[in-house]
C-alpha cells in the first residue's frame, strides 16, 4: 500500500470522526509519522510526531516513556491507542499504535452517554444483585457508536523504514495468536468472578453472565485472585482459573463470524499510575513497568457472543493447576523482561539480575504449594523460612502465607481426627 492510498484510506475510514484526528490535504503530520521509524529520535520525536497526527489531542494526552505509552483520542468515550516502539534508540525499529479497549464498542455490549447517565443507579444495583441489567436499544447504540467513530475492529497502525502499513484489530490479534502457538489447539482462559463457577462448568452448564476471556492465564489470575479461597481451591486442584481447549480453525471462524471479538485492556490502576508516574505500572507488584501480554505489553482479552458463550461447556479443559499456573507467569517474566531491555539497554544490567530474583522466588513458591497439596507443612515451612521475597502466584490480597500455612496444617489435623472418629464408630459393635 503506498503512502498516499494509506492517506485517503484514512480520510473515509470510521476514524475520520475521531475528534482528536484531523486530516486535511496537504497536512504533513501524518506523513511524518510515518517516517518515525527512520527518524526516531527518542520519546519527545515520538510524542511529537503523534502530536502532528492527533493535532486537537493535547499534549497531556500524549504520554509516552522508553518508546512506550498512550495517546487518549476521545476521552469522553476513553477511546486511546497503546503506544509501543521496541527498540525506541533504534532508526530501524517500527512503531505500532493499537486500539485499546474496544471489544465494549458493540451494539449489544454498550450504552450511550445519555441512556448511562439516566440508568446508572438501576445498572450497578442490577449488576450488585446479579440480576438482568437494562439494556439500551441496539439499533440506537448502533447509530450512536457510528456517529462518533466507534468500533470493536479499528485498524491497527504500524510504521517501519520500509513505509506504512494498517491491519484490522482482529486480524492482528488473531494473527498473534495463532502463529505464537504451535499446537493445533491452545488454551483461552476465563477467571471466575462468582462462587459456585466451577461447579457449574465441571457439569457442563454454563455460568450465567460469563461473557470474557483471555489468552493469557496471568491476565485470568488477576481476577481469579480476588476470590480469597484462592490459594486453598488451587492447591486442592479447583481452581477459579478456568481452561478451555479451543482449536485454531474455530477460534478464526469465531473470528470471522463476529462471534468472538478480541480486544486490548490495561488495569485501571496501570492507567492511574501512566497519569501520575508516564508509565503503565503494576501495583500488584511493586508499582514496577506493566508487564502484560507476551508481544507488546497489553492485555489481550476476547468477549464472547451469547450464542457462543452458552457453548463453552463444550470446551472446558478443567481449572489449571499450580505448574501450569508457574509456566504461564516464568514465560511472561521472560519475555516483559526482554522486551522492557531492548527498550531501555541501559538497564538491562539491573532488569535481568530483578528477572532472576523473580524466577527464583516462583520456583520457591512452586516448591511451597507442592508441599501445601501433600500436607507436608514442616518442609513447606521450611521454604518459607528460606524466604519468598517477591511473591508472585501466592500475591493474593490479605493472605499472610505462615498463618494460612498454618491454618491449613490445623485443616488438615482436624480432617484426620474426623477420619479416625468415623472409623472408629464404624469398627464399633
Amino acid at each position: 500500500m503506498t503512502l498516499g492510498s494509506l492517506i485517503d484510506q484514512l480520510r473515509h475510514d470510521e476514524f475520520h470522526h475521531l475528534p482528536g484526528l484531523q486530516l486535511r490535504k496537504g497536512d504533513m503530520g501524518l506523513v511524518l509519522l510515518f517516517t518515525i521509524a527512520s527518524a526516531v529520535a527518542g520519546d519527545a520525536e515520538i510524542a511529537s510526531r503523534l502530536h502532528e497526527l492527533f493535532p486537537n489531542v493535547p499534549t497531556s494526552q500524549i504520554q509516552i516513556r522508553n518508546g512506550q505509552g498512550r495517546v487518549t483520542v476521545d476521552p469522553v468515550h476513553q477511546f486511546c491507542y497503546f503506544v509501543f516502539t521496541p527498540r525506541p534508540t533504534d532508526p530501524g525499529s517500527k512503531t505500532l499504535l493499537i486500539p485499546m479497549a474496544t471489544s465494549r464498542f458493540g451494539p449489544g455490549s454498550y450504552q450511550t452517554q445519555d441512556f448511562w447517565k439516566l440508568n446508572k443507579g438501576r445498572i450497578l444495583e442490577a449488576k450488585s444483585k446479579g440480576l438482568p441489567v437494562p439494556r439500551e436499544d441496539p439499533a440506537i447504540v448502533s447509530r450512536y457508536l457510528s456517529e462518533h467513530g466507534l468500533s470493536t475492529n479499528p485498524f491497527v497502525y504500524e510504521w517501519t523504514p520500509s513505509g506504512p502499513q494498517n491491519i484490522r484489530l482482529k486480524d492482528f490479534l488473531l494473527d498473534a495468536l495463532l502463529s505464537r502457538n504451535h499446537d493445533q489447539d491452545l488454551i483461552l482462559y476465563r477467571g471466575g468472578e462468582r462462587a459456585g463457577e466451577l461447579h457449574e462448568w465441571k457439569r457442563r452448564a454454563f455460568p450465567r453472565g460469563a461473557r470474557y476471556w483471555t489468552p493469557d492465564a496471568t491476565y485470568a489470575w488477576r481476577y481469579a485472585r480476588k476470590d480469597p479461597k484462592f490459594l486453598d481451591r488451587l492447591v486442592d486442584g479447583e481452581a477459579p482459573l478456568f481452561k478451555f481447549r479451543v482449536s485454531k480453525a474455530d477460534l478464526k471462524t469465531w473470528v470471522d463470524q463476529d462471534l468472538l471479538t478480541f480486544g486490548t485492556e490495561m488495569t485501571a490502576k496501570a492507567h492511574a499510575a501512566l497519569e501520575r508516574h508516564g508509565q503503565f505500572e503494576d501495583h500488584l507488584f511493586g508499582d514496577r513497568p506493566y508487564l502484560g501480554s507476551i508481544e507488546w505489553g497489553v492485555e489481550i482479552e476476547a468477549r464472547l457472543e451469547k450464542p457462543l458463550a452458552l457453548k463453552m461447556p463444550d470446551y472446558f479443559a478443567g481449572p489449571i493447576t499450580i505448574d501450569e499456573m508457574v509456566v504461564s507467569r516464568s514465560h511472561q517474566l521472560e519475555s516483559g523482561y526482554l522486551r522492557q531491555s531492548n527498550q531501555d539497554p541501559g538497564a538491562a544490567a539491573d532488569l535481568k539480575a530483578e528477572l532472576e530474583a523473580k524466577l527464583h522466588s516462583l520456583k520457591q513458591e512452586q516448591v511451597f504449594l507442592h508441599h501445601i497439596a501433600r500436607d507436608e507443612f514442616d518442609e513447606a515451612r521450611n521454604v518459607l523460612g528460606r524466604g519468598i521475597s517477591r511473591r508472585q502466584i501466592t500475591n493474593v490480597d490479605g493472605v499472610e502465607l505462615e498463618s494460612w500455612t498454618e491454618m491449613r496444617r490445623s485443616t488438615a489435623v482436624a480432617r484426620a481426627r474426623l477420619r479416625c472418629a468415623r472409623d472408629a464408630l464404624g469398627g464399633s459393635p
